[in-house]
């Protein structure tokens, strides 16, 4: 497992595929294929994208979908100010074949990006695919996918988490 910390200011979930969220105490794990990374990032010069990576958000004060709907509070209510130091990062989920997209307001301290020691990147030219759509053909094998996003695919992250 490879760690890239505090990876805010170059993720893009826009073209990514993902099917949900999963909590583990007070952080918050996402799932994601063909995850777009911006120029200059850890990983490349070029702007790319993963095949297989996971988004871990430390320390999430508060998960709100889209910029007012209801919010879901991991450490109790906060105050009424507001705490500088957290991030507040928007990020598209639900992003699977026919599934209404959701975007969500993650407010927490860090986010760090996992990947397996075996992932892959290429330019977003040339996406991962996961399933046929109108513009791309699938490129990626199923049953790789579909243990990627059961439950028990977490478990190698939740281990760095503690």
């Amino acid at each position: 497992m490879i760690i890239f910390k505090n990876i805010t200011d170059h993720i893009n979930t826009w073209d990514a595929h993902s099917k949900g969220t999963f909590r583990s105490g007070h952080d918050l794990i996402i799932p994601y294929i063909n995850l777009e990374l911006m120029e200059n990032n850890p990983i490349s010069s070029n702007t790319c994208v993963i095949d297989f990576s996971y988004l871990v958000f430390r320390e999430v004060q508060e998960m709100q979908e889209g910029e007012k709907g209801n919010s879901i509070y991991f450490q109790g209510k906060p105050s009424a100010s507001v705490n500088p130091l957290l991030l507040n990062e928007y990020v598209i989920i639900n992003s699977w074949r026919d599934s209404t997209e959701i975007e969500l307001k993650i407010s927490c301290h860090t986010i760090d990006l996992y990947v397996n020691d075996d992932f892959n990147f290429r330019s977003r030219e040339h996406p991962f695919v996961p399933y046929d759509t109108p513009k791309w053909k699938a490129n990626m094998d199923n049953e790789k996918i579909e243990r990627f996003f059961l439950r028990e695919s977490f478990d190698h992250v939740l281990k760095y988490l503690k």
